[in-house]
């Protein structure tokens, strides 16, 4: 929001938005590895079902970011 708000100004400050944009995807880096740090520490109270059905799921969601 704050990018989008910068840019639209009349005079826009290229290095402003640049760090934004550089926190914004740092920050949704921080929280990608977060998720997969859980996935894993979950995966490891799984039996072996459990893994081979969580593993399918998430090749599943990996082949729709294509």
């Amino acid at each position: 929001m704050k990018i989008k708000e910068e840019g639209m100004k009349e005079n826009p400050d290229i290095q402003e938005m640049t760090f934004l944009l550089q926190g914004s995807i740092q920050d949704e880096a921080k929280r990608i590895n977060q998720a997969c740090n859980l996935m894993l520490s979950f995966q490891s109270n799984l039996n072996e079902a459990q893994r081979k059905k969580l593993t399918h799921m998430t090749s599943e969601w990996v082949r729709k970011l294509d």
